[in-house]
């Protein structure tokens, strides 16, 4: 279980609380806490392809059009659903919790 949160880089007036919760081969579970907007407990990331260019919640990394990328899944539509991580800053996250095990 990943538990690391951090805050997203987004130019936006509050910020989202992004916490990586379960990783799999092709989803992921999210904690997302919006103040005043939205809060997912346990939200469903699904690995797919990015329909537009847009950032990464997590690192900030530009996501072009085309490149694998983790989008919140749900119905009714979430809040969020044009929020993206890229596949880099969870392998990141990866390592850097395998570096404080070690």
């Amino acid at each position: 279980m990943l538990t690391e949160a951090y805050r997203s880089s987004n130019a936006t007036t509050q910020q989202p609380l992004v916490r990586v919760v379960e990783v799999s081969d092709d989803h992921l579970l999210v904690r997302w806490v919006e103040p005043g907007k939205c809060h997912y407990g346990e939200q469903k990331w699904r690995l797919g392809v990015a329909s537009r260019n847009g950032y990464c919640v997590l690192s900030n990394r530009r996501i072009g059009r085309g490149e694998p990328a983790y989008r919140p899944t749900g119905r009714p539509r979430p809040r969020n659903y044009v929020a993206m991580i890229a596949v880099p800053a969870i392998e990141a996250l990866y390592m850097a919790v395998a570096r404080q095990i070690d």
